[in-house]
């Protein structure tokens, strides 16, 4: 299936023209305790189970990642979560945008090289909500290249990560690896 139809590219400009046409403020009926939205688990062990989650479940987690990930303003985020995974819907979206902080999001089959150089492009500070293996794969490339990469913020998630790729992610870019696993 081809989606590239289903996405529109809007430029700051245009967004400005489009916004202008809206009212400042605007009220709702929404509650905190209401459903906000539906996750799918993937179903591993046995049959995708709805998880209903709330409204005030996002204000809630604001802390969390307040103490984790320690968002910045002037902060670029990448991850290579999904939107569909919990990781990628919490860490990769909710999280980076209650803090007004710009992310992006790695799509398609998993390329170091394009990460390093989205790395590069956009100026991004902060790793969010990316697997070990990944990282392997971005330490080896970079190490490859003699790139040195100034990533401020390195979180992991998925698997545990060894002392060795630890130390790799800290030395070849620059920040040591915090995990949300479970979070």
């Amino acid at each position: 299936v081809d989606t590239t139809s289903v996405y529109e590219c809007i430029e700051n400009d245009d967004l400005d023209d489009r916004i202008d046409g809206y009212e400042d403020t605007f009220t709702t009926s929404t509650e905190a305790e209401d459903e906000a939205w539906v996750q799918y688990t993937s179903g591993t062990t046995g049959r995708p189970t709805a998880v209903p989650y709330q409204h005030e479940s996002i204000a809630l987690f604001a802390p969390v990642m307040d103490f984790v990930l320690d968002f910045q303003p002037e902060d670029t985020c990448l991850t290579t979560s999904s939107t569909g995974w919990g990781t990628g819907i919490w860490i990769g979206t909710f999280a980076p945008l209650m803090h007004g902080v710009t992310t992006g999001y790695y799509s398609g089959s998993f390329d170091p090289e394009t990460a390093l150089e989205a790395i590069d492009e956009f100026e991004i500070n902060v790793l969010i909500g990316i697997v070990p293996t990944a990282y392997r794969k971005i330490v080896d490339a970079a190490r490859e290249n003699n790139r040195r990469v100034s990533i401020e913020k390195a979180n992991y998630v998925g698997e545990p990560i060894d002392p060795d790729l630890s130390r790799d992610i800290e030395d070849v870019l620059g920040a040591f690896p915090r995990s949300t696993y479970g979070v």
